[in-house]
């Protein structure tokens, strides 16, 4: 009673990796393993990166740790596939739960991509920067579902939408005046009267 639950991942697989193969590193690859495994580290105490995210990101440490002992950009090149990818699957695990994508939620689409990975013959840059290019276009849908929905975003958009429909009726009328003799009376019309007409017009049939 009382105990604390363990967590639904193993997050110390790059520790025991680098104490198995204590023997056969460098005392650069054993740096390179100690970064690794504090990176995972951090991640899985990271309250901020879902539980769905960290259960991907444990099935990935090996794979992970393999190609940055291969490649050691992944600590200098922001860019990094690697990086990125990382990056993206903790974004994606914070989306909501009723975010579909194309049939699947956020946590399917974290779990079919590390299948993929996983599943690969060789890993390498590309590799990763697949499954993050999938992920990352996953997220920016789940992103724009989730602004559809918020009606704060919403009435910013029609607010916006409303300017700019103001503005481009404002010049249109403007243009036309100044391209003709018009009397003052007349412009002062148009402003107050059709200007309102294209505006409308605008909003809700496109420039």
């Amino acid at each position: 009673a009382g105990a604390t639950p363990s967590a639904p991942y193993s997050p110390d697989i790059v520790r025991r990796a680098h104490h198995d193969m204590a023997g056969a590193l460098t005392p650069a690859d054993s740096l390179v393993a100690d970064l690794v495994a504090a990176m995972f580290g951090r991640l899985f105490d990271d309250t901020d990166v879902s539980d769905a995210a960290k259960v991907q990101l444990a099935r990935l440490q090996l794979p992970v740790f393999k190609a940055v002992m291969a490649d050691r950009r992944f600590f200098t090149d922001p860019t990094h596939p690697i990086r990125g990818l990382i990056d993206v699957i903790a974004e994606l695990g914070a989306s909501e739960d009723t975010c579909h994508v194309d049939g699947k939620f956020p946590e399917e689409w974290l779990s079919q991509e590390t299948d993929t990975l996983l599943a690969a013959e060789h890993l390498d840059s590309t590799a990763f920067d697949a499954a993050r290019e999938v992920l990352a276009g996953v997220a920016t849908r789940c992103n724009e579902l989730q602004a559809d929905a918020d009606d704060v975003v919403n009435s910013m958009r029609r607010d916006d939408a409303k300017l700019a429909s103001e503005q481009e009726a404002s010049l249109e009328v403007a243009h036309r005046i100044a391209a003709t003799d018009c009397p003052q009376n007349a412009a002062a019309f148009a402003y107050r009267v059709w200007r309102l007409v294209l505006a409308h017009d605008h909003r809700t049939l496109g420039k």
